[in-house]
């Protein structure tokens, strides 16, 4: 909900469609070049949203073994 549209719809094509970038831009009727900047945004933003839970998760997996 926190993607602006034109990123969420590109990710969620890409990631859980499976659908290549090439496909994409045909389908949205862009440049593969939009296509791979807003897989970027969306990257960049999950990473910096689940910064704080990788540090949590990895201290559960110590704490595990």
């Amino acid at each position: 909900d926190k993607f602006p549209d034109e990123v969420s719809r590109v990710f969620v094509m890409n990631r859980f469609e499976g659908l290549t970038y090439n496909e994409i831009a045909k389908n949205l009727k862009i440049s593969v070049r939009t296509v791979e900047v807003r897989i970027g945004k969306a990257l960049a933003f999950l990473k910096d949203e689940l910064k704080d839970y990788l540090i949590t998760l990895a201290f559960i997996i110590v704490l595990i073994r």
